[in-house]
């Protein structure tokens, strides 16, 4: 489950973060993939069960501080200047085949 802050201005067939983590999944080999955002009140009751991936710092610290195991990525937004690093993506995509895979 991929965890995000709050919805973005795009619909989800036309979202530049949706198409990112779309395409993390599909090379992390995970077929079966849902997101919310932090500011759905029932957030927490959606993750549980779920392998938890962080998009970013301010959801990494809710979860740190919620004591939720999770795994922090970079937020997949097109304006992260991280992204900008042409080797950051395919380490990405393999922290979440491993985490995925534990």
């Amino acid at each position: 489950m991929y965890v995000g802050t709050k919805p973005g201005n795009f619909t989800p067939d036309k979202s530049p973060t949706i198409k990112r983590i779309t395409k993390w999944s599909e090379a992390a080999g995970i077929s079966n993939w849902d997101w919310t955002n932090m500011s759905d009140p029932d957030h927490l009751e959606k993750i549980k069960d779920c392998k938890v991936i962080a998009m970013g710092n301010e959801v990494s610290d809710y979860f740190d501080v919620a004591d939720v195991e999770h795994l922090k990525v970079p937020h997949p937004s097109g304006l992260n200047r991280m992204w900008n690093n042409p080797e950051l993506e395919p380490k990405v995509i393999e922290e979440i085949r491993g985490f995925t895979n534990q």
